[in-house]
C-alpha cells in the first residue's frame, strides 16, 4: 500500500488532504450524488407505508428490495466519486448501466460478507456477551472497501473480500477512523430519530470518502479503462 510507509504526521496530513478532496468532490457533484438516495428515501417511505400493514411475505420482499436499492444507490455514488476523482466524465445513464452490470457480483460479495455478521448479531441479541460484542463491532472494519474493490478494482466476489480485508488491515488506523466515526455519528442521529440527514447527506459523503481513500491506497492497481471500457 502506498500510505503504509508514511510517518504518523504524514498520515495525518494525507488524511486531511483526502477530507478536503472529498468535500470538493461532494460539493461539486452534490445533486448527482444525492439523487440516488433521494430515490431510496422516497421508496423507503412510500414502500414502508404499504408493506408494514401487510403480512410477513410482503415485508420480507420489501426489505430485500430496499436492501438491493441501497446497494445500487451506494454503488452509483462510488462510481461517480471515482469518475470525479480521476476527471473521467460519463452520464448518469452510463453510470447506472455499469452499476447494474456489477450488481450480481456486488450482491454475492455482500451476502458472503454479511452472513457471518448476522450470525454474530443473532447470538449477541440472544446472549448479550461482551465476547460476542467485540467481534460484532470489529467485523465491519474489514469490509469497508468492499464496494470500491468491486466497482473500481474490478474484483470478483472472493477477491473483493480479500482485497478489502488486506486494505483495511494494512491501513488499520485510517480504516478504523473511516469506519467508526461516521458510523457512530449516523447511529447517534438515528437513535434520536433524525433520519433524512443521515440518508441524504452523511451516507453519500461517507461513500465518497471511502472511495477516495481506496483509490489513493490502491492507485497502482487501478485503471481508467476498467470503467471506460464498459462504456464502449
Amino acid at each position: 500500500m502506498i500510505l503504509s510507509s508514511q510517518t504518523p504526521t504524514e498520515k495525518i496530513f494525507s488524511t486531511m488532504d483526502e477530507l478536503k478532496e472529498t468535500a470538493t468532490i461532494y460539493g461539486k457533484n452534490f445533486f448527482r450524488l444525492t439523487l440516488p438516495f433521494l430515490v431510496f428515501f422516497g421508496f423507503s417511505l412510500t414502500g414502508g407505508i404499504y408493506a408494514f400493514p401487510q403480512g410477513s411475505t410482503v415485508k420480507v420482499t420489501y426489505g430485500f428490495l430496499l436492501g438491493l436499492l441501497a446497494l445500487f444507490c451506494s454503488s452509483s455514488v462510488a462510481v461517480d466519486s471515482w469518475g470525479s476523482l480521476h476527471n473521467v466524465e460519463f452520464g448518469l445513464i452510463e453510470n447506472w448501466k455499469y452499476t447494474l452490470g456489477k450488481l450480481p457480483v456486488l450482491l454475492l460479495s455482500t451476502l458472503i460478507a454479511i452472513v457471518p455478521w448476522l450470525v454474530l448479531l443473532y447470538l449477541f441479541l440472544n446472549f448479550y456477551s461482551f465476547f460476542l460484542f467485540v467481534p460484532l463491532a470489529v467485523y465491519p472494519f474489514f469490509f469497508l472497501y468492499l464496494l470500491p474493490s468491486v466497482l473500481v478494482g474490478n474484483a470478483g466476489p472472493v477477491a473483493a473480500i480479500r482485497d478489502s480485508f488486506k486494505t483495511s488491515w494494512s491501513n488499520s488506523t485510517r480504516t478504523a477512523t473511516l469506519t467508526y466515526l461516521p458510523g457512530f455519528s449516523a447511529t447517534a442521529l438515528v437513535v434520536i430519530e433524525i433520519y433524512s440527514p443521515v440518508i441524504l447527506i452523511l451516507v453519500p459523503a461517507w461513500i465518497v470518502l471511502i472511495t477516495v481513500n481506496y483509490c489513493h491506497l490502491n492507485q497502482p492497481q487501478l485503471s481508467r479503462e476498467i470503467f471506460c471500457g464498459e462504456e464502449g
